[in-house]
């Protein structure tokens, strides 16, 4: 009996081992990525800040919000995470020292074109050049309680 494609076997089963080769470092890529937080634990007293005319603030985006003053004297601006720890149960806890877990992430902030008004202004610091973005770090609360 004659062969149509008598090569065609042994094509795909390279076609197949080379695919598979070159897929699974792309797997691995792939899991490393989704885990990008590392969790955090830290301690200190909460604070309720009004907004003014500073980084801190802008980071925030809010008319008023909430830092953390770290044991060190640190301040970061904090973000809830989840129905436990957002807006009003976190307010609970102003002036009271506390730990928290959760993580740091870093937001950019992009203005928008069309709105005038005044933002920090972030400079690169390598080059120099003035960047219309601005980022900062927010502490991403999964958990809080009294110390």
């Amino acid at each position: 009996m004659k062969r149509i494609f008598p090569v065609f076997p042994q094509k795909l089963s390279l076609t197949l081992v080379l695919v598979t080769f070159m897929a699974l470092p792309t797997l691995g890529q792939r899991k490393l990525q989704q885990s990008r937080h590392t969790r955090i634990q830290m301690s200190g007293v909460i604070l309720h800040k009004d907004w003014t005319k500073s980084t801190q603030s802008y980071c925030a985006h809010k008319s008023d919000y909430l830092v953390i003053r770290t044991d060190k004297g640190k301040e970061i601006v904090l973000q809830g995470h989840g129905k436990n720890v957002k807006g009003k149960k976190m307010l609970a806890f102003a002036g009271k020292k506390v730990a928290i877990d959760g993580y740091i992430k870093i937001k950019n902030i992009k203005p928008d074109p069309n709105q005038i008004s005044q933002r920090p202004v972030s400079y690169h610091p390598i080059t120099g050049k003035k960047s219309e973005s601005f980022s900062c770090k927010v502490f991403v609360v999964q958990n809080i309680r009294l110390k």
